[in-house]
């Protein structure tokens, strides 16, 4: 690994970091570690890793894609926790196989 890419890793692991820290005063029902740190470790992975996907796809700069993603990330990830919270099971597998209800 040369200095450059690691100039450009280094450059997504701190956009991710600072999206998903701008984004976790907006979300209150982050109130534990575990779930702050889960918020923060979302956004920062899916900045790493994502980010420069998005930014081909959009022709944006690679930081700039990786900050979004780390903005928006842990917002997604934390929206689709509660709806699979909300859940019914039994309901949901009476409607698959025929059941009763």
């Amino acid at each position: 690994m040369n200095i450059s890419e690691t100039k450009e890793t280094g450059a997504l692991w701190l956009a991710g970091i600072l999206g998903a820290v701008v984004a976790l005063p907006y979300h209150p029902a982050m109130k534990t570690r575990t779930q702050r740190f889960t918020f923060l470790f979302t956004g920062i992975v899916t900045s790493y890793y994502l980010g420069p996907v998005v930014a081909a796809h959009f022709g944006m700069a690679q930081p700039v894609a990786a900050f979004l993603c780390g903005l928006l990330a842990g917002s997604v990830i934390a929206k689709a926790l509660d709806l699979i919270g909300t859940i019914r099971v039994a309901d949901f597998m009476s409607g698959l196989f025929g059941g009763p209800r």
